[in-house]
């Protein structure tokens, strides 16, 4: 897994769908914008955040990865807005 170093957040980015009023289900994909806001998976030693704080961050921060199929965000921790305790 990776780790974080120096005031870093690994983050898995909040999955929204929408859907229409027809009924059909419009995933991120289709919706040209990604979503600014999800959940802390690991976060460096010396970070204020922890794993499970669901957080929002600006438009263009931080450094898409990917890990063993899986789109991860790595995030300096002054780049959140806002986040809550415990992720819903």
């Amino acid at each position: 897994m990776i780790k974080p170093f120096g005031k870093r957040l690994l983050v898995l980015r909040r999955e929204t769908s929408i859907e229409s009023s027809g009924g059909i289900i419009i995933p991120d994909e289709c919706q040209g914008k990604p979503t600014n806001e999800g959940v802390v998976i690991d976060a460096s030693d010396d970070c204020t955040l922890k794993p499970g704080n669901y957080v929002i961050f600006g438009d263009f921060d931080g450094k898409e990865i990917e890990w063993e199929g899986v789109m991860y965000l790595l995030l300096m921790e002054d780049d959140v807005i806002a986040f809550m305790e415990k992720a819903e």
